[in-house]
């Protein structure tokens, strides 16, 4: 008779797969929702608009001559710059909105009840908070913009495509000319 046992510190591994978790719905340099926590956000935010009748708001955002940092001063800039937008975009943001990096140099912003505080203030406020220069590793970039689209369910779509798409078309309509917000609603006037 007797008895065995095998201890295990299972600690590592618990760790491993939060993290992993926590990768598969975060940006791994800016920490925000990423493009599959976006859309998971979205698809729910639609459903209880639906249910409640009530609307929601998506803007888009896309960073002007990003592409001229990272070719100029190196991708290391780059990344801090985008750190640093990170920081305005939530720092002109309420708490309740949802924000998420989706790619490269876009972000989008979800937000309920616009309504009470309209879609279009909240990207004006974007648009001169991301203007402002930046100061990084002793380089000032001056040159940075923001160029936004705007769309509201249900007004400009009742599904989770329609509403990224026309969010999107207003988003290039803003970087013909840059440094600017449209909305979806606006071009087809």
């Amino acid at each position: 008779i007797g008895l065995r046992s095998i201890v295990r510190d299972v600690d590592r591994q618990k760790k491993y797969e939060e993290n992993l978790i926590y990768l598969a719905y975060h940006d791994a340099l800016t920490g925000l929702k990423n493009r599959k926590a976006f859309y998971e956000q979205l698809q729910d935010a639609i459903y209880q608009a639906k249910r409640y009748g009530t609307e929601i708001a998506l803007i888009y955002i896309d960073i002007d001559k990003f592409k001229r940092v990272n070719d100029t001063l190196g991708h290391e800039v780059g990344d801090v710059l985008l750190l640093k937008i990170r920081d305005r975009l939530q720092g002109s943001l309420r708490k309740s909105d949802f924000v998420s990096r989706i790619g490269g140099d876009e972000f989008v912003v979800l937000v309920d009840n616009p309504h009470h505080i309209h879609p279009a203030a909240i990207a004006e406020k974007i648009v001169n908070s991301l203007s402002e220069p930046y100061e990084i590793e002793g380089n000032v970039v001056d040159y940075i913009s923001s160029s936004i689209g705007i769309s509201v369910f249900p007004t400009d779509a009742v599904d989770m495509d329609g509403l990224v798409k026309k969010a999107d078309q207003a988003m290039y309509i803003a970087k013909e000319k840059r440094n600017r917000y449209f909305s979806y609603s606006d071009i087809n006037k």
